[in-house]
């Protein structure tokens, strides 16, 4: 009997088995950006997948508590799955540290810079490379939901994605293009929720 026969075998078994070995994927890159909205620079918390490419872009509008570490962590989320995603800071650093003070920094943010924020917000997504500009989503949560609807309602190069709002808008729903999720509740709102125009883009 060849004495290398078992040898060969056991290498052919072990290639195989080291075939259908998969390296784990590659964890999402942040970083902080700045852009221009209108006069001012603000900066948005960015989330990018760990393999570039041109992707499916979603625009994170945070709750009345500000740019916590949760809007953060659902930005992660999201580019663990394909996208890039950009967290807005409409209150230019700060968060609340308790219910009270989300409620006094909801009630004191100008609704009119609030919207030029997530307008200048979804100009730097289109204009980034990496991000194909005809597939870029907005999703709110509480007060940030208001003004993912505002940004629905002025921007018809807009993909349409749900929002989490205390209330529905006294707005015609032609006018949205989609139904809002009208719930108060700080949640995930998962991929699956999300349009076929919102579903992660292959990379090229």
């Amino acid at each position: 009997m060849n004495a290398l026969a078992p040898r060969s075998a056991i290498a052919a078994i072990l290639f195989c088995a080291c075939g259908m070995l998969r390296l784990p994927a590659a964890p999402p890159r942040t970083e902080i950006v700045q852009y221009a909205s209108g006069s001012e620079t603000v900066r948005g918390f960015l989330a990018l997948p760990g393999v570039p490419g041109r992707r499916t872009a979603i625009l994170l509008v945070h709750g009345d508590s500000g740019l916590t570490e949760w809007i953060q962590d659902e930005a992660r989320n999201f580019a663990a799955q394909g996208y890039v995603a950009l967290a807005v800071d409409l209150y230019r650093g700060r968060v609340a540290a308790d219910d009270e003070e989300a409620h006094e920094l909801a009630r004191g943010l100008p609704d009119d810079r609030a919207v030029r924020d997530v307008e200048a917000a979804f100009a730097y997504l289109a204009s980034r490379k990496d991000v194909s500009s005809s597939r870029i989503g907005a999703i709110g949560w509480q007060t940030g939901g208001w003004f993912a609807l505002e940004l629905a309602i002025h921007e018809p190069k807009l993909a349409p994605a749900p929002s989490a709002t205390p209330r529905c808008p006294s707005v015609p729903a032609t006018l949205l293009r989609f139904t809002p999720q009208c719930s108060g509740a700080l949640a995930p709102i998962r991929r699956e929720s999300l349009p076929t125009k919102l579903q992660p883009s292959k990379t090229r």
